[in-house]
């Protein structure tokens, strides 16, 4: 964790994603990156193929709110008390493809965001800022709707399938567990959906476990009619600091029928959630 970025909108679930930026920088020896997107917005109008418009809020008032935004990066960082190198930038475009072209640009090893999550017509239609950069960033996403404090966090839900994608993440959870000396706790939820033994998926899970050399586990099968609750409510049960899920990275049509488990999580989950990509292009 060299690199970490936050996006911000200088909202105060934003705030709260710097604090443990912070944080985790000082913790892990590396520096926190802070990018302002400044997203013009679309027009009511569209083009005669049927695509939006961009609005065209002029080059004079770009450049001002641009530089105001600039200056509240800066008060910022000045204000902030940590001894954290810090690096800030201000830009016009749209935050999703900024966030992931800076990532890509400057070796971004976690990125950590503010959310305040989606609920009804717009989680099916639109979804959250946080929800789109977890479907697509290629590192890790943290997501925090409030406070966290990292001496805090010893426990961590992982949700697991066993479909063999988990195979991709383990580096990066171990990493987590590493910087963080937690205690990861496995998790497969049995919903009505597909039928199982219990006894043969907590054999799988610590096989799972010991196959892989994780230490400092435990391994758990809770019932719930959705994998989504069933994450949220073990985490509750279990006084859980941080909920831990890998993503599909579905798109368009795919996504919108199938939808993601962890972006649920990071939908509804009121702790700070990990999440990981698997880049998957269905």
């Amino acid at each position: 964790m060299k690199n970490i970025l936050v996006p911000t909108d200088f909202s105060t679930q934003a705030g709260y994603a710097f604090d443990l930026a912070l944080q985790l920088a000082k913790k892990s020896g590396g520096k926190v990156h802070v990018i302002n997107i400044v997203e013009v917005p679309i027009s009511a109008v569209a083009d005669p193929m049927g695509a939006p418009i961009v609005a065209d809020w002029g080059a004079d008032f770009l450049k001002t709110i641009t530089k105001d935004h600039q200056i509240r990066l800066e008060k910022l960082v000045s204000e902030s008390e940590s001894r954290v190198e810090i690096l800030i930038k201000t830009e016009v475009g749209v935050v999703l493809d900024s966030t992931l072209d800076y990532i890509s640009e400057n070796s971004i090893d976690l990125v950590v965001m503010g959310t305040k999550g989606a609920t009804g017509l717009k989680e099916i239609f639109i979804g959250s800022n946080a929800e789109k950069v977890v479907r697509f960033s290629p590192c890790p996403v943290i997501t925090v709707r409030y406070p966290a404090v990292i001496n805090e966090i010893e426990n961590i839900v992982f949700g697991l399938d066993l479909s063999g994608s988990e195979e991709k993440v383990i580096s990066q959870l171990k990493t987590l567990q590493k910087v963080l000396n937690v205690t990861i706790h496995f998790i497969y939820v049995d919903t009505p959906h597909v039928i199982i033994n219990h006894d043969e998926m907590i054999g799988k899970l610590r096989s799972f476990a010991l196959e892989n050399e994780f230490e400092d586990y435990t391994v758990n099968i809770r019932k719930n009619i959705q994998p989504d609750s069933g994450i949220i409510e073990f985490a509750k049960e279990l006084s859980a600091d941080m909920i831990a899920m890998s993503t599909h990275s579905r798109k368009g049509l795919s996504h919108f029928i199938s939808g993601s488990l962890a972006e649920d999580v990071v939908n509804h989950s009121p702790l700070p959630v990990w999440t990981i990509s698997l880049k998957r292009d269905d």
